[in-house]
C-alpha cells in the first residue's frame, strides 16, 4: 500500500455504488457518524448500470446528502478513504485510505451523509511528514474509512513529526538515517496494512 521514496500525496479512488440497490461507496473520512449539516448539499452522483445493479459513483471530494429512491431497502457499498501524503527528501510513501465494503439496510426516502475524504498532502519540508488522508463514510453504517498515513520525511534531527504515521494503511518510512532505523505507520485493522520500515 506504500512505495518509499516518493513524494506525491497519494489519492484514494472516490466512487460510490448503488445495487439494485446496493451501494459502493469509495470514500473518505476520519471518524464515526454524525448528524449531517442542514447546508450538506445535495449529492450528484453519477450513475451507471452493471447488470441488474444501479451503481452511484460518488467522485468529488465533499460532504452531501443522498436521499434513498423508492423501494430500495438495502445498499451495499464500498468505501474508501483519501490516501496519505508523500514524505519529502527520501521519504516514504503515503499510505491507502482505508478500505471498507459490506451490505446495509436503509430506509426510502431517508437522507444519509456521503462523506468523500481528499487524499493527503505531500511533505515540503524536513522537519515533518505527509499529511494524512480524508476520512470518508456513508451514513447508513457507523464507522468511516480511515484516511492513509502520511509517509515518513528523511531525518533531520530524528523528531517524532517526521515519522511515518498511522491511518487506514500506514505511511512508509523514509530511508535508513544513522543509527535511527524509521518504521512505517501502523494500519487499522480491517481496513488496511502497516506502512513498509526503511
Amino acid at each position: 500500500m506504500t512505495e518509499a521514496g516518493t513524494h506525491e500525496p497519494r489519492r484514494s479512488f472516490t466512487r460510490g455504488a448503488i445495487s439494485r440497490y446496493g451501494i459502493a461507496t469509495t470514500l473518505a473520512a476520519t471518524t464515526l457518524m454524525f448528524a449531517p449539516p442542514a447546508t450538506a448539499a445535495t449529492c450528484a452522483p453519477s450513475p451507471s448500470s452493471d447488470g441488474l445493479f444501479t451503481v452511484l459513483t460518488f467522485p468529488t471530494s465533499a460532504n452531501c446528502d443522498w436521499t434513498v429512491p423508492a423501494n430500495v431497502t438495502s445498499v451495499e457499498y464500498l468505501i474508501v478513504a483519501g490516501g496519505g501524503g508523500g514524505g519529502y527528501n527520501r521519504g516514504g510513501g503515503g499510505g491507502g485510505g482505508g478500505v471498507l465494503a459490506g451490505t446495509a439496510a436503509v430506509t426510502p426516502a431517508a437522507v444519509l451523509q456521503v462523506v468523500v475524504g481528499e487524499g493527503g498532502a505531500g511533505s515540503s519540508n524536513t522537519n515533518f511528514a505527509g499529511t494524512n488522508g480524508g476520512d470518508s463514510s456513508f451514513g447508513a453504517i457507523g464507522t468511516a474509512a480511515l484516511g492513509g498515513g502520511g509517509g515518513g520525511t528523511h531525518f533531520g534531527t530524528g523528531a517524532a513529526t517526521e515519522s511515518a504515521t498511522a491511518g487506514g494503511s500506514g505511511g512508509g518510512a523514509s530511508i535508513n538515517y544513522g543509527t535511527t532505523v524509521p518504521t512505517g505507520g501502523a494500519g487499522t485493522a480491517g481496513q488496511g496494512n502497516a506502512g513498509g520500515n526503511a
